[in-house]
């Protein structure tokens, strides 16, 4: 609670001395009023953090249901996904057919045997590269002539993939191959034969390493190596992307412009490569530019697949691209995307199938190329009767399991003589017998919650309203509830079930995840939602309940959620700007106003117990005067 009265040590004044009495005890019973008061507010304070944490839970378990089946992201579970109806098996000859192709069908694709005879060809996208290495080593800007002496105790880090090692360089070289093979025969014997090489080249120090990072360093000796041939702590034969476009490619021009696929562009020399790169990967050119820093070259790429990919370079000002590139790519018409050929169910191999995409949908079947194959790969399309089955006997099991959990908030017994504990009362207690109490302190805080309720009863109200526009019910394909509305509950036929999708498995999913002519929205009116729910199938209808309670964004009264309005969520407005964290501002006030009230009354009573005692004190000391003069005669 924390915030309980030390009598002890509220006050400084004179406790009994003269009167014997116990002046703490007695303060504290006349303050016992008021102490109830405070002890009565945190209460009440406790109780408010224990229902927020009621709600955040319920929140939460609510949010984790809602994103295992209705959030696109959950590819395995994700239920507006689930009308395929159809179960593909697929075999080849060396029985590894994924490797080349990803097969599924959907509710409209026909049943039967299908071959792909031949994939020939991938989809690709048109590419352009640098023409060769954008930083070409790592080079020194010192210009180095022979005989070069090195004072003593001079060195130099240097770093190979990560692997460091300090070089010592002194003495006096006659020639650059005398500094050149000692290094290299020093590089070989640590690193292996050329992994890392130096040279010079136009009378700079230079270091190669292909297919590696290798990174120099300020040497721990007292003279630097690095200063003499013209590196920097820290320079790599790499881009850095996070450096300016001036610090790692030498721009000069203050007005980089330039366009991809009629987008324009424009940066300053002070821009990072990083910068450049993410900017044009979400525009609207429909490439991505990418860097490799093991062949340090540049890849811009179409996102568009097939031959109708294509890349436009226009190079304004600056030198980004252009004749002069820093990247290497020069202004440049680029259209070198391939389409995907195969041949489906053709044994002759006389009419290819080109596709500008390796994902496409022919006939309900969607393919998803991945390599080529000259083996067939043959597979078979059926009714998927114990896939949907099992799809949706997970749904109502987690459906069961979620309303049970919230109503069951609602259902809680009430312990009235559990109220949350004092400070004080904790201090007499086990950490065990804490927990127990608390257990039944905390039990029933949502039972009379309107917010809760609500919740169950629209998600009972979306399993019994008809959906219009489907000819069956759920209770007609096997799924009932139990006759008990208070302990409500999903119950599936399977035999009924089956032999509904075997009969018509569209109308079976439709009575879940029907859409409706209305779209979902938190703007819509209590009239176009309403119009909205009656078209749409028992998954949408508990998708949208679900969203209307933990949503983030407003509806149209400017509202978010209400489960978000009551309690918050972290990392929003909302997670200070809701009700209990609002009711929890205000009783604390009442606290700190209660406990500043009470501090004054105990000053008060102190301070008559320290005059009576003082008076007392007085007292008692003339009378012990007077004694002394009538019996000292």
């Amino acid at each position: 609670m924390g915030n309980s009265i030390n009598f002890y040590s509220r006050y400084n004044g004179i406790s009994g001395l003269a009167s014997g009495m116990d002046t703490e005890s007695l303060v504290k019973k006349l303050l016992s009023t008021d102490q109830a008061k405070v002890d009565s507010y945190n209460a009440d304070r406790q109780k408010s953090i224990w229902r927020q944490e009621s709600y955040h839970a319920i929140m939460d378990q609510i949010k984790e249901f809602k994103e295992k089946y209705f959030d696109v992201l959950s590819t395995e579970s994700y239920l507006f996904a689930k009308n395929d109806t159809r179960k593909v098996t697929v075999t080849n000859a060396s029985n590894n057919a994924s490797n080349y192709v990803e097969i599924s069908a959907d509710s409209h694709a026909a049943e039967g045997e299908h071959v792909i005879n031949r994939i020939l060809n991938l989809a690709t996208s048109s590419t352009v590269s640098s023409s060769s290495r954008v930083v070409d080593g790592l080079t020194g800007t010192a210009e180095l002539t022979f005989p070069l002496t090195v004072a003593e105790n001079t060195s130099f880090g240097i770093a190979l993939d990560g692997a460091y090692v300090e070089v010592g360089v002194s003495g006096t070289y006659n020639t650059a191959a005398d500094l050149v093979d000692g290094l290299n025969a020093y590089f070989d014997n640590v690193y292996g034969t050329s992994r890392v090489t130096a040279s010079i080249v136009d009378n700079k120090l230079q270091f190669d390493a292909p297919n590696s990072i290798v990174q120099v360093f300020d040497g721990i000796q007292e003279n630097n190596f690095l200063d003499t041939v013209g590196m920097t702590n820290g320079q790599r034969n790499v881009l850095s992307l996070d450096s300016s476009l001036y610090d790692v490619l030498g721009e000069v021009s203050n007005e980089v412009k330039f366009a991809i696929n009629g987008v324009g562009f424009e940066f300053t020399r002070d821009t990072t490569v990083r910068e450049v790169m993410s900017t044009i990967n979400s525009s609207k050119a429909n490439v991505s530019l990418t860097y490799s820093s093991l062949e340090d070259k540049f890849t811009l790429k179409s996102k568009d697949t097939g031959e109708v990919s294509a890349i436009v370079i226009q190079n304004i000002s600056g030198n980004f691209f252009g004749a002069n590139s820093y990247v290497k790519i020069t202004d440049s018409y680029v259209k070198n995307g391939m389409d995907a050929v195969f041949h489906l169910n053709d044994d002759s191999l006389t009419n290819p199938i080109r596709r500008s995409d390796n994902n496409f949908t022919i006939d309900g079947v969607r393919y998803s190329l991945k390599e080529t194959t000259i083996d067939p790969i043959s597979f078979e399309i059926e009714q998927d009767t114990e896939g949907m089955v099992e799809t949706i006997k997970d749904f109502v099991k987690e459906f069961n399991e979620l309303i049970a959990d919230i109503e069951g908030k609602t259902k809680e017994k009430i312990y009235s003589d559990y109220e949350p504990l004092t400070t004080a009362q904790k201090s007499e207690m086990t950490e065990r017998q804490i927990e127990l109490w608390e257990e039944k302190a905390k039990s029933g805080l949502l039972r009379y919650d309107s917010n809760i309720s609500k919740i169950v009863s629209d998600l009972k109200s979306a399993f019994w309203g008809e959906i219009e526009g489907v000819s069956s019910t759920l209770y007609q394909i096997g799924i009932t509830t139990t006759s008990d509305y208070n302990n409500f509950e999903l119950e599936i036929d399977e035999q009924k079930l089956e032999e509904a999708i075997e009969k018509d498995p569209q109308a079976v999913w439709d009575l879940f995840i029907k859409e409706g002519d209305i779209d979902y929205s938190r703007k819509l009116t209590s009239e176009e939602y309403s119009a909205r729910f009656k078209e749409i199938g028992f998954a949408q209808r508990i998708s949208d309940i679900l969203e209307n309670n933990i949503s983030t964004i407003r509806d149209e009264y400017d509202m978010k959620g209400i489960l978000v309005e009551k309690a918050g969520v972290d990392g929003d407005a909302t997670e200070i700007n809701n009700t209990f964290s609002q009711e929890i501002l205000k009783l604390d006030r009442r606290i700190n106003d209660a406990i500043e009230r009470m501090t004054v009354k105990e000053q008060y009573y102190w301070k008559k117990f320290t005059a009576m005692e003082t008076a007392l004190q007085q007292m008692n000391s003339q009378s012990e005067w007077l004694y002394a003069q009538f019996y000292s005669q």
